[in-house]
């Protein structure tokens, strides 16, 4: 049943045709960091900062990106703080961002409208702004993207940076499903072909906090079952 309702979800359908999508598609940002996007229009901000950690460690960004990065951090950082009620820090990430944001709004016009840089300029002066409105989402080509349009290696990024800071979740179990799903998604690979289970449960994990501890368990299922049998065929040639 759990297997079936994956499989049959517009999240499963849509991972089955990114290649195509994304062709269509004209972002000019890196596509991973919509994977932070993500999980910030999710209100998970501090998953937002481990995320925006290993694109820096494993992309090979623009100068640009770099600050769309660090525009974004800074972004998560003001909202958190400020819900928080750790005003000093809010007032000054606050600031940071909207000068991160002024620059990338020149070269990257597409990624964000004016409601959250106001927002957050607004955040900088009064950070009890937090409890009055609510926080405006980042856009990129007006619309909101989701993890049904993400790419996959973003949804890696934002899956295993959610799993940094939630407690019950083995990031090794994380990132073992993560390089599985990676597989599911190269033509000559043995994967290919497979049902991809990976792609799938990835995508459910990080849209679906309520379900999350659940649809670890099947994650972790999945990658001691393939564990197992690389194990078993490892064996075989010694």
């Amino acid at each position: 049943m759990w297997w079936t309702l994956i499989r049959s979800s517009p999240v499963y359908i849509a991972h089955r045709r990114q290649d195509i999508i994304f062709r269509l598609r004209i972002i000019n940002v890196d596509e991973t960091l919509l994977g932070g996007v993500v999980l910030f229009n999710a209100g998970e901000y501090r998953p937002v900062w481990t995320a925006c950690d290993l694109i820096r460690q494993q992309e090979d960004l623009s100068s640009d990106d770099q600050t769309t990065c660090t525009a974004l951090e800074q972004s998560a950082t003001a909202i958190e703080s400020a819900q928080d009620h750790r005003w000093v820090n809010t007032t000054t990430a606050a600031h940071n961002a909207t000068t991160k944001l002024a620059r990338i709004r020149r070269s990257h016009s597409s990624i964000i409208g004016n409601r959250l840089y106001e927002y957050l300029s607004a955040l900088s002066d009064d950070p009890a702004v937090i409890e009055r409105h609510r926080v405006p989402p980042w856009y990129v080509d007006k619309e909101r993207p989701t993890v049904a349009t993400l790419r996959f290696d973003a949804i890696g990024y934002a899956a295993s940076a959610i799993a940094s800071h939630t407690d019950n979740i083995d990031t090794d179990i994380i990132a073992d499903a993560v390089q599985y799903g990676h597989k599911e998604t190269v033509p000559d690979s043995k994967s290919y072909n497979e049902p991809r289970g990976f792609i799938g449960t990835l995508s459910v994990f990080v849209r679906d906090p309520d379900h999350r501890g659940l649809i670890y368990r099947r994650l972790r299922s999945n990658v001691e079952r393939r564990r197992q049998r690389e194990q078993d065929i490892n064996g075989l040639f010694k």
